[in-house]
């Protein structure tokens, strides 16, 4: 599932989370992110700015579900993980041995590790991080060009706990 996808299947309490948190880790990104959007749209940045923050919020999650707004959509969900969550994607990567610098960033990506080793680390990671966060995280990776993961994509296709659709909120309040 791409970030468009993912956009358009978060409920509006999930996106709101994300852009609140985004708002606060990283205020000149929020920004950019919403002049960059009323721009895309032919908006002046102003019309976007004076929307009370949980309308822009419902609109900026509207437009990043468009498919011309991809690379926006998948950058705001890179940067939520890897500010919010770091640990998670830290947690994914020892888990499977992977080594990366710390900070959940890799030189190069091995060869797909085991289908049972892929499931074990996904098992640790719902039983220790926001599922939300897990569900956004592994859709994000085995989007990856570099990933393509078989394994990992059988295990989001084929556990209802990894579905955006299923009934939990992905986003816990």
């Amino acid at each position: 599932m791409t970030a468009v996808e993912l956009f358009g299947r978060l409920p509006a309490s999930a996106s709101d989370a994300i852009f609140s948190d985004l708002l606060s880790s990283d205020k000149p990104g929020y920004k950019a992110l919403t002049q960059s959007l009323a721009t895309r749209r032919k908006l002046r940045p102003v019309f976007v700015d004076r929307k009370l923050r949980p309308d822009r919020h419902v609109w900026i999650a509207g437009e990043l579900h468009r498919a011309s707004n991809a690379d926006l959509a998948e950058h705001v969900l890179q940067t939520w993980i890897l500010t919010t969550h770091r640990e998670l994607v830290c947690a994914f990567l020892d888990a499977l041995e992977i080594p990366h610098d710390g900070k959940g960033m890799l030189d190069t990506l091995p060869a797909e590790p085991p289908v049972e080793a892929q499931r074990a680390a996904v098992e640790t990671l719902l039983a220790s991080y926001p599922r939300d966060a897990v569900i956004v995280y592994l859709h994000l990776f085995n989007s990856m060009d570099i990933a393509g993961w078989q394994g990992l994509r059988g295990l989001l296709e084929g556990d209802s706990r990894l579905d955006p659709a299923a009934e939990a909120p992905l986003i816990s309040p």
